[in-house]
């Protein structure tokens, strides 16, 4: 009889190109080092809708899923140490944020979100809650929040 090998711990790192998420996968990265968990960095990217009787995808959604890739790509690039690349896989996900890094964490032992500090109350009323207050409410893992550095 053989006995399944435990899959890698993991810490999901959601990335948006912000300062915030960028600290967030560099905290992920520094956690994770020398624990041997799996780093799944995750941007998430949506491209507006417009209703059309011939709506077929369009060439903005494959624009914006290869800003998305950039995006992605730079920001590990910046954060991730020579040693440490091996530890970290990437996913690029159409849909909301907290909506995908939700479905991607389930089963993840950790979740690592940035949070930027908003500006006024005017935008944090209009644009609702923030994605990390989503995540720390309905995720079935430890959400971890780094803030936004201040200078």
């Amino acid at each position: 009889m053989t006995t399944p090998v435990p899959a890698r711990p993991r810490i999901v790192v959601g990335v948006d190109g912000s300062d915030s998420s960028r600290d967030a996968l560099r905290w992920a990265l520094k956690y994770a080092h020398g624990r041997d968990f799996q780093v799944e960095a995750v941007t998430a990217w949506n491209c507006p809708v417009f209703f059309s009787a011939h709506a077929a995808p369009s060439a903005d959604e494959a624009i914006a899923r290869s800003k998305a890739e950039r995006l992605l790509a730079t920001a590990v690039a910046d954060a991730t140490p020579d040693d440490a690349s091996a530890h970290i896989s990437t996913r690029v996900i159409r849909g909301a944020p907290d909506e995908v890094l939700l479905a991607v964490a389930q089963g993840a032992s950790t979740l690592v979100v940035g949070h930027r500090s908003r500006k006024s109350l005017t935008h944090s009323i209009l644009s609702g809650p923030s994605v990390s207050r989503r995540c720390t409410r309905k995720a079935d893992c430890r959400v971890v929040v780094v803030r936004e550095s201040t200078p």
